[in-house]
């Protein structure tokens, strides 16, 4: 039979022609012989090529090729650089390019060699293995094999290109192949690396992108032509502090601040983002903080020489700025007075619905979900929104929504709207009279439990640990104003237990005495617990803050302790109260511990090297005022020494602590 031709040899090689005597003629004829053994030199090489990378974050074999060769684009060369800092399966595969230059390549069959002399071998490309070499290993995947084998079957698919045809190999098929004319040769072809294309680059990853814009910002360390823009970018840097400033910014700064003055009750500011903070009697606050008032206290500051502000319970605004002179207050909730001192400037007040626009006058805001209300105390007031504008003078109110204009202004008692600008700690003036309010309990847990001051002008401190303490329970709280003033008013009632004392000229007090005034303060006050408490006869539980003003006997030395009475508990459960507290002391640390002795515990005690008996027993109280068990169920009473108002650091932890032995009294 004739000769196949090598198509049908590689079906022969390939398992694919079943023709017996085909194969015989193959394995049998030299001729056919030798082209079997060379395909199948071939067959064997692209056996071993690695197939293809799949697609992901590393590297293709073309960039790894290309960055080997440094034949790359030079924008993409640090691109490339980044990911090999992170990547070592990439890194690894690059050095093992390295070690291909060094390994032999593969040897084509002799006879092969003799056949294509006109075909020049594959150059290994050039390798720069200066940052590789580090990285060499042992043992590493086989990819120098696959790289090899790639520039072999090029070398051979050159040759079969070339020499290659389907019919039979003729009794000329072992003459040597003429040497192909100089001028045909091309390298280009033998290589395994492209040469760069005209072409436009490859289009780069976001996240080469990425990498690419980073790398432009930070000149290359290993190569020294690329420091220069370094030093350039540092001799900048140096230079633009001393730029002058921008008069744009210098004007912002001047209208980041705002000076709060005269700051009277429980006023709280926050910046966005961050924790409420008490706003002391004088602070500043950045433009845009919010300033708020709990549910249960209000408060009033001064706004620089602006004017002054009152704030109802669970109000919050912020003042904004105004580089025109202007003064913008954004109410976002709740309720408050202005009072605006006569200015040239406009004051702008921004409720959700309306907004008020006044040069000097007093009026309340009152911002509520689907409508905000303007009251004008004093002058007049533009009332405006997108709907329409209406003016508002003194003793009318107007109210705003979103969907209409401003109502009417119609007639009202203004004075009477804004009277709680006039009583407790934040009035204007000190009030003609003494008086008693509370805050009605809000917890549900502890439902009966009040907390009391009685006297929290007087003393300061009791009237401050008071309301933080009771913030923390939620639960009932009774403040006195004014009963007691040796001063200007001369009065000196007992309002929590119905008598008072006789204010001498030189200030001191005589001896308490039940009078029909005191009596009838006594009454209102225990109104007032029981409103508290949500009861309308005896109450569960009231707990008294008082401060003392006590020495040690003999000396001039302050009596360092808080005397704690007590009645309607049993001595157990005050030893386990007193055990607690020592355990509280432990955890919350106070700067400087508090000294506690208990009536019934602890009838003598020492203090400052003497004994001291237990004063502050409250016996009439419990016989005839608030722990009267005709009054309340379970009652205590604390006495603070004088020196216990003096560490503003403590006051959050002793009221953290005191509240945690209350609700363990109430539980108990």
């Amino acid at each position: 039979m004739s000769c196949p031709g090598r198509t049908e040899i590689l079906e022969v090689i390939n398992g694919v022609s079943d023709a017996e005597e085909r194969i015989r003629h193959v394995r049998g004829c030299g001729s056919c012989s030798e082209v079997y053994s060379e395909m199948m030199a071939v067959t064997e090489v692209l056996s071993r090529l690695r197939p293809g990378k799949p697609s992901g974050s590393c590297l293709t074999d073309e960039q790894l090729i290309r960055y080997a060769t440094r034949n790359i684009h030079p924008e993409l060369e640090p691109v490339l650089e980044a990911h090999l800092a992170e990547c070592a399966r990439c890194l690894d595969e690059v050095a093992a390019i390295a070690d291909a230059k060094e390994a032999d390549p593969p040897e084509a069959p002799e006879s092969l060699r003799r056949r294509v002399l006109g075909v020049p071998e594959p150059r290994t490309a050039r390798i720069v293995t200066k940052r590789v070499t580090s990285r060499r290993r042992a043992e590493r995947p086989g990819f120098a094999p696959w790289i090899l084998a790639a520039a072999a079957a090029a070398l051979l698919v050159a040759v079969f290109l070339a020499i290659g045809r389907d019919d039979a190999p003729g009794p000329e098929a072992g003459r040597p192949v003429p040497r192909p004319e100089p001028a045909k040769e091309s390298p280009k072809e033998t290589r395994f690396v492209e040469e760069p294309r005209k072409e436009e680059p490859k289009k780069e990853t976001p996240k080469e992108e990425k990498l690419a814009e980073e790398r432009k910002e930070q000149p290359r360390r290993e190569e020294p032509r690329r420091e220069e823009p370094k030093k350039k970018e540092e001799v900048v840097r140096q230079e633009e502090p001393k730029k002058p400033q921008d008069p744009t910014k210098v004007e912002e700064t001047r209208y980041r601040k705002v000076v709060l003055r005269e700051v009277k009750g429980e006023l709280f500011s926050r910046r966005e983002g961050g924790a409420a903070a008490r706003v002391p009697p004088s602070a500043e606050v950045d433009r845009g903080d919010e300033l708020s008032t709990g549910a249960r206290w209000k408060a009033a500051f001064s706004i620089g020489e602006e004017g002054r502000v009152w704030l109802r319970e669970g109000t919050a605004l912020r003042i904004e700025a105004t580089e025109a002179g202007d003064v913008a207050v954004r109410l976002d909730r709740g309720e408050a007075f202005f009072e605006v001192r006569k200015r040239t400037a406009a004051f702008v007040v921004r409720a959700p619905h309306a907004d008020a626009i006044v040069v000097g006058t007093a009026f309340a805001i009152r911002a509520r979900k689907t409508e905000t209300t303007l009251l004008v105390a004093d002058g007049q007031v533009r009332f405006k929104n997108s709907k329409g504008e209406v003016t508002v003078e003194k003793d009318q109110k107007s109210v705003a929504t979103a969907a209409a204009r401003p109502t009417p202004p119609a007639r009202t008692e203004t004075a009477a709207e804004v009277a709680w600008t006039t009583r407790g700690d934040i009035a204007k003036e000190k009030p003609k009279d003494p008086y008693i309010e509370h805050v009605v309990g809000a917890n549900p847990k502890l439902p009966g439990l009040v907390i009391a001051s009685p006297y929290s002008e007087w003393e300061v401190d009791s009237g401050k640990i008071a309301r933080a303490t009771g913030d923390l329970l939620e639960c009932g709280l009774v403040l006195g104003h004014f009963h007691r003033d040796k001063k200007d008013r001369k009065i000196w009632i007992n309002i929590d237990r119905g008598t008072e004392g006789k204010v001498a000229d030189d200030g001191s007090v005589g001896t308490a005495e039940t009078t029909k005034r005191a009596q009838e303060t006594f009454a209102e006050y225990l109104k007032n617990v029981r409103a508290a408490a949500g009861v309308q006869r005896q109450v569960p539980m009231i707990v008294s803050f008082r401060d003392h003003s006590e020495t040690v006997p003999g000396t001039s030395e302050e009596l360092a302790v808080c005397e704690v009475a007590w009645t309607g508990f049993d001595r157990k459960t005050m030893k386990q109260l007193k055990a607690l507290y020592e355990e509280l002391l432990k955890e919350h640390k106070p700067t400087v511990p508090l000294v506690l002795r208990f009536d019934e515990l602890d009838e003598q005690y020492e203090c400052a090297g003497r004994k001291i008996k237990f004063k502050f027993t409250e016996g009439d109280a419990k016989s005839s005022g608030y722990m009267g068990t005709q009054h309340s169920r379970r009652s205590i009473a604390f006495f603070f020494n004088p020196s216990f108002g003096d560490r503003d650091e403590d006051f959050a932890v002793y009221a953290k602590i005191l509240a945690r032995m209350i609700e363990f009294l109430y539980r108990s």
